[in-house]
């Protein structure tokens, strides 16, 4: 079985490409795992402008380095990596990036960067003038979140698909350097070296797949505009690195919002044909409201939750599903979906790691507060801890739950995890996997009584985490308690 990597980003991204779908198909499985993607049309016989084209192509990346690749897109690898993409930044991380791109010669509106450090100024706004003014300078994200690549693709004026190789290397690097497994987990963009199969001869292989398998001519592959990917990763941790090209033929380019169409062509290092896919013979599918499944509308009510229903629209939720206008994640969201959804996800056959069988509820009048829960078990996990307030700080706002397991002994269950925003998140998951921390933990209480049943600590990551996009079951053997989620 594939083990999934403990990245928060990742486990978002993988959230972002399966909510339409729910259950992966090969290719959607291979989008996560070979996230780094682009490259220059490779043809036959390659004309002067093109020769001329990818000469200046090159040249850019050479000055983008010297001029403001450590200047700024270091600091953004980081950010993306420690708090998340630059809409989740905070506001005083937002107006420090603006002074940064001023610094390095970015001229933006005076009023609005006046307003920025104006204390008069509200945190909301000077969050969204810092917004504005990034998408002033970079446009408007792909998909509702300005990434790393689309600032780097409106500098040199290419999207990040049809980059040359040398700069999808250059970013990778830098990414990796910040993110232990991502190498592994995600793909390392490489250039080929002495051994591999050259990228022309790779193309002329991926050009006749796509004509034994499609039937395309050479003038239908000529129309099309080609991203290519060269690179390694791992299925497992254990897994040695796999070296492969990964071809995509765009029918319909990318655009914003857009993900477009394309024929995809999968190679081995040495040029064996692994795998060939297509979302351009697909037709489209227009679903009615009431038709949408239990399981896509309960992912995205999650993500709704999450993020908030703008953002999440951005990022792929359908505009027009109906969710409950309620928090998931809070202890009224829980009780709703145990009386309201629990029952309907199983019949769907969505077991989602058992937590349909969680019997979630509002507390009874008799029950001790949500706040009174909460001070017993932060005391509690502070015990756990050594008695450090300091490292239970790292653990981010707990996730707090009513439950009646027992009639006559409901509980309040408090969960312990990682706070994402934290900027000692490098630091804490280094200590995490060394065995130094917990990865998370949980407290049982007595909601009458106010006494601790229980007190656990996550010595594994996936025991303090949930998959929900996909089969269930699948990964009951890593969880030490079925009740994790919540």
């Amino acid at each position: 079985m594939t083990k999934l990597p403990y990245d928060d980003l990742f486990i978002r991204e993988a959230i972002d490409t399966g909510l339409s779908r729910v259950r992966f198909t090969q290719r959607n499985k291979n989008e996560v795992w070979m996230r780094i993607e682009g490259g220059k049309p490779v043809k036959k016989k390659l004309s002067l402008a093109l020769v001329l084209a990818i000469a200046l192509a090159l040249v850019a990346v050479t000055a983008l380095a010297v001029t403001v690749w450590k200047n700024y897109y270091d600091t953004v690898a980081q950010k993306e990596y420690t708090d998340g993409y630059f809409i989740d930044w905070s506001a005083e991380d937002k107006v420090a990036f603006i002074d940064l791109l001023i610094e390095n010669g970015t001229v933006f509106d005076a009023g609005k960067v006046t307003k920025l450090h104006d204390a008069g100024v509200s945190e909301v706004e000077k969050s969204r003038i810092a917004e504005e003014l990034v998408t002033e300078k970079f446009g408007e994200p792909r998909q509702g979140k300005l990434e790393i690549r689309d600032m780097i693709s409106a500098e040199i004026g290419e999207l990040f698909e049809f980059w040359p190789l040398e700069l999808k290397a250059k970013l990778s690097e830098l990414q990796s350097s910040y993110d232990p497994y991502y190498q592994r987990w995600y793909g390392k963009s490489l250039v080929p070296g002495e051994g591999d199969l050259s990228e022309s001869d790779a193309t002329a292989i991926a050009r006749g797949a796509l004509k034994d398998t499609y039937g395309l001519s050479d003038a239908d592959i000529d129309a099309l505009k080609l991203s290519v990917a060269f690179y390694d990763y791992a299925d497992t941790e254990d897994d040695p690195l796999i070296r492969a090209w990964l071809f995509e033929f765009y029918t319909k380019p990318p655009e914003p919002g857009v993900a477009g169409e394309a024929y995809f062509v999968w190679l081995s290092a040495d040029g064996e044909v692994t795998g060939t896919d297509d979302n351009v013979t697909d037709e489209a599918e227009i679903v009615p409201e009431e038709m949408v499944g239990i399981a896509e509308r309960f992912l995205a009510w999650q993500y709704i939750s999450q993020v908030g229903r703008e953002k999440a629209i951005k990022m792929d939720v359908r505009p027009d599903i109906v969710v409950p206008d309620i928090n998931l994640f809070t202890v009224e969201g829980f009780a709703l979906f145990a009386r309201e959804w629990a029952q309907p996800m199983k019949a769907a056959g969505r077991g989602f790691l058992g937590i349909t069988e969680i019997p979630y509820a509002l507390p009874d009048a008799d029950s001790i507060l949500q706040e009174e829960a909460l001070a017993i078990a932060n005391a509690a996990m502070m015990g756990q801890l050594g008695g450090s307030g300091e490292i239970l700080a790292y653990y981010g706002n707990p996730s707090i739950s009513y439950r009646v397991y027992d009639v006559e002994h409901p509980v309040w269950r408090v969960g312990y995890f990682f706070n994402i925003k934290s900027e000692e998140r490098l630091r804490l998951h280094d200590l995490a996997r060394k065995g130094d921390i917990p990865w998370g933990g949980s407290v049982y209480i007595d909601a009458k009584t106010g006494e601790i049943q229980s007190v656990r600590q996550y010595d594994e990551f996936f025991a303090n985490n949930w998959f929900g996009e996909y089969e269930p079951g699948e990964f009951d053997h890593l969880l030490p308690e079925p009740e994790a989620f919540g």
